[in-house]
């Protein structure tokens, strides 16, 4: 067994990738491996993108961990899990967790946010330590029973935040676990970019395979490729009315200066949206949703506007999740207000990323299998 803790920098796998022939990627499709007879458990699963995306490959449920309360019950009225713990993940421990080949979760990203005050993992809120709840976890599952694929999320700050160091010190961390991280498997990828997507929604995700039982991590930025646009009219409900508490009244400032910008609109043209951000209104290129973000469920004017035949509105929850590439049959439970929605969706992992990474997976498992 190799240690990887008096060598922090990036490790040369060179010699392996010369030989290295990836699948062709190119398209979005369907493939034929799948993750059947692999088990995923999920932390920080939030309403549950990471995990659809991996259980439309197949992959088995086991666990998922979530605080109680509303994002919880969202959760669970989607996705089928075997086991789910409503849980500070402060207060889990290993020997809660049934073991799971995959391991995935996307941890507290404020913390690390180029729109937040980037305390990283000092902020004083403490969502930046939690990280360091997922290596205590890893350290509490042993080497025989730890999962053997890591796949983490977060803000694509996380990256360039702080000279580069944050990202730094979670390689760090995993790699003195003896899971393989380098720079290169911590890779960018973007919705409207890779899934196709109207929404221009750039985020960081980390993989790390355990070195005990792989001699590398194949993950990397060329296994992914660009994806042609789909027009924004078709994730937008642009033909019913919203109800009345998304539209701006026409006496409201906000209507007023929105109205101001108002571009016209010429018979073929996708739609225009407009998103009001620090005092001014932004145009967003035509036809592409702005990054929809927690901030969202603070109220306000965070949620992107429209104008349709009825008036100028915001986008309704429903649309927003279209715009993660939620499925039709997503649905929340009664009880949970919109403000919450929204900042439960912006919190979220676009399930159509997440299957992308999943198909990844499938091939490196069915490459590599269990390992040696």
């Amino acid at each position: 067994m190799q240690s990887h803790s008096s060598n922090l920098q990036p490790i040369d796998v060179g010699e392996y990738r010369q030989s290295e022939e990836y699948p062709d990627f190119r398209d979005c499709g369907e493939s034929e491996i799948t993750l059947e007879g692999y088990t995923q458990g999920a932390l920080f699963c939030g309403i549950g993108g990471f995990c659809q995306g991996f259980m439309s490959k197949g992959a088995k449920n086991v666990f998922a961990n979530e605080l109680d309360g509303p994002t919880g019950r969202a959760y669970l009225n989607a996705v089928h899990c075997e086991s789910f713990i409503p849980k500070n993940i402060c207060d889990l421990r290993a020997n809660e967790l049934p073991n799971v080949d995959i391991l995935h979760g996307g941890f507290p990203c404020q913390s690390f946010s180029i729109a937040g005050a980037q305390g990283g993992f000092h902020d004083t809120k403490g969502n930046g330590k939690l990280f360091f709840e997922i290596i205590r976890l890893l350290k509490e599952y042993g080497e025989t029973t730890r999962p053997k694929v890591l796949v983490f999320e977060n803000t694509a700050n996380l990256r360039y935040g702080n000279a580069g160091n944050w990202l730094y010190r979670i390689r760090h961390e995993l790699n003195k676990l003896d899971y393989w991280c380098s720079e290169e498997n911590c890779i960018n990828l973007n919705v409207l970019k890779h899934t196709g997507i109207p929404q221009n929604r750039d985020r960081l995700f980390i993989f790390a395979v355990d070195s005990n039982l792989y001699d590398y991590n194949p993950f990397v930025a060329k296994m992914f490729t660009a994806q042609p646009r789909d027009r924004l009219d078709a994730f937008l409900l642009l033909d019913e009315q919203a109800p009345d508490k998304f539209y701006l009244d026409p006496s409201n400032r906000y209507f007023q200066e929105m109205s101001a910008c108002r571009v016209t609109e010429e018979h073929g043209n996708d739609t225009q949206l407009y998103h009001y951000r620090k005092y001014e209104t932004r145009l967003p290129e035509r036809g592409i949703c702005p990054t929809l973000t927690a901030n969202m469920g603070r109220g306000g004017h965070n949620v992107p506007f429209l104008f349709d035949q009825w008036g100028l509105r915001k986008l309704t929850p429903r649309e927003c999740l279209n715009l993660q590439g939620f499925p039709p049959e997503f649905k929340f439970p009664e009880g949970i207000s919109y403000t919450s929605q929204y900042a439960m969706i912006g919190n979220s992992v676009s399930p159509k990323i997440a299957k992308l990474l999943a198909r990844r997976v499938s091939w490196f498992f069915d490459r590599y299998g269990h390992g040696h």
